[in-house]
């Protein structure tokens, strides 16, 4: 009789609390490629050890039946299936054998799986010597951030801590894929800001939302913010928040947030609480979650959890399967990583940095210092264009395609690169008013229904043409963190992932866009 019981080898590197989160991992039956094109295939069957498809002009065979252990082959499967959500598949055959080699060094070593066993690992370069080499770094990063998002045993949601400051190898041929390693796409990072700044402006409309809608987009709002730790989320009263200057005429309402400390050190020994400002529309939701909870000054800000990690991860995840579409997982910890990134872009001290983060030393807040990227990575980010970015950023794209003679409702118009552009799409919002610039911000809104014969190559032109006036810019003054040119380069991912949903669906052709990068400034 065929047993159901995984399988456990003669040498076993999970605990039993690894174990138990594994057993509940959930995998799909099946899983759909939103980046395939006409040929390949649109979806793999995940129920056998065994996943066959073709994509990109190659037959794909993933064979999980080598894994000695039931656990390290749901695991791997498990990771496969993040993997080929925010990117392309054709890269997870080489992605699974890193996985395998992982396992194989973990099984000489006698080794366990933990942060403890892999951080060193990292730290010392060995992994080099495997033989998926450099990009072995690559896979594991990628492991362990994933694994971090769930806060799984014995590698944390903190992980990110570690990983920030580990040396990166030398290896010009992975440097495209090397993006896979950002703590959070700056695509759901837009997707982010612009789903609180709905909100915030449908509540100033009188539109109601739950308590729980509240909480969560609290939790959410204060996450991008500041990045604090589920600790200090715990210590949070109502009365660490000030409303410290009312709207008048022409004015923002100004909002700060008294956030303690989570470790102490040298650089906290100041005071017990840090101020952080707050973006007006983070402080409306906040506000009017506590009126909504009816909290006086002496209440808890946020409730009481078990498992506090756990649980305001999994309120800030049903945010993200909103605003982004889709089961995203973005951790506590990969946001304070990105708002430490954040901070270093645009000049920060070390001293700045591990003020917000409440880090123990500056030894992790020099290093996002050092991180920054030059100017050339910034020029590479907005100017390099390629086949496979097209593919990856066509997985994220929003809104539904209309034919521009069949739509009634409201067009959009605005002005990009000294041009206006207005046959390009319909908004499908409730209201007149639109809180953003429109076609500037409508290819990221989930309001927006493009047309099939509208002008998007124009819109695209009009922004490369931005993006160069705004590199040229900052060249000459030396300024590496710009940070128009990430916003601007978001822009046009959008204005691309929709030409490349309309040649897929409909066969319109946009012609050679990739030639843009040599637009000149006029």
């Amino acid at each position: 009789m065929r047993s159901n019981a995984i399988a456990i080898p003669s040498f076993d590197c999970f605990s039993a609390a690894q174990k138990k989160v594994i057993n509940a991992l959930e995998i799909p039956n099946k899983f759909v490629f939103m980046a395939a094109d006409e040929f390949d295939d649109k979806y793999v069957k995940t129920t056998g050890d065994s996943w066959k498809f073709r994509y990109s002009g190659a037959d794909l065979h993933l064979d999980f039946s080598s894994f000695e252990c039931g656990y390290q082959k749901k695991l791997c499967k498990y990771l496969i299936r993040r993997y080929v959500i925010d990117h392309i598949p054709f890269t997870t055959k080489t992605l699974l054998y890193g996985f395998k080699q992982i396992f194989i060094w973990l099984k000489e070593q006698g080794a366990f799986f933990s942060a403890k066993t892999f951080i060193p690992l990292l730290q010392s370069g060995e992994y080099s010597t495997f033989k998926t080499r450099n990009e072995t770094f690559f896979y594991l990063l990628f492991m362990l951030r994933e694994l971090g998002s769930i806060d799984f045993p014995a590698i944390g949601e903190d992980i990110e801590d570690d990983l920030v400051v580990l040396p990166r190898p030398d290896n010009n041929n992975w440097g495209i894929y090397q993006n896979a390693g950002e703590a959070i796409h700056e695509r759901r990072i837009s997707q982010v800001v612009k789903g609180l700044w709905r909100m915030n402006n449908n509540i100033q409309k009188g539109s109601e939302f739950s308590k729980m809608e509240l909480r969560n987009n609290s939790y959410l709002g204060i996450a991008y913010v500041a990045g604090p730790r589920a600790t200090q989320f715990d210590k949070l009263k109502v009365s660490d928040f000030n409303v410290d200057t009312i709207r008048k005429a022409g004015k923002a309402t100004r909002y700060s947030l008294k956030i303690p400390y989570a470790k102490k050190g040298r650089v906290v020994d100041v005071t017990e609480r840090m101020d952080i400002a707050l973006p007006e529309e983070v402080g409306v939701i906040l506000e009017t979650y506590i009126s909504a909870h009816k909290l006086d000054d002496t209440d808890k800000l946020f409730p009481s959890f078990a498992q506090s990690s756990d649980s305001i991860n999994k309120c800030i995840s049903k945010c993200l399967e909103v605003y982004c579409q889709g089961d995203i997982k973005i951790s506590l910890s990969q946001f304070r990583h990105n708002a430490a990134h954040s901070l270093a872009m645009r000049g920060a001290s070390a001293e700045d940095i591990a003020y917000i983060l409440g880090h123990t030393s500056l030894v992790v807040a020099r290093h996002y210092i050092m991180a920054t990227p030059e100017l050339a990575l910034v020029r590479l980010r907005a100017l390099g264009m390629n086949q496979a970015w097209k593919s990856i950023i066509q997985l994220m794209t929003t809104g539904e395609l209309v034919f521009s003679d069949k739509w009634s409702g409201r067009k959009v118009a605005g002005v990009i690169g000294g041009q206006l552009h207005y046959h390009v799409g319909g908004c499908d919002r409730d209201c007149a008013e639109c809180p953003f610039a429109e076609v500037r911000s409508c290819y990221s809104c989930i309001f927006f229904r493009p047309f099939t014969d509208g002008d998007h190559l124009a819109v695209l032109y009009s922004i490369q043409k931005e993006i160069v006036q705004t590199v040229t810019l900052s060249d000459d003054i030396g300024d590496m963190g710009n940070p128009v040119i990430p916003l601007l380069t978001v822009m046009r991912d959008d204005v691309m992932a929709v030409m490349k949903q309309i040649e897929k669906r409909y066969g319109k052709g946009f012609g050679n866009y990739s030639d843009i990068e040599f637009v000149e400034v006029q």
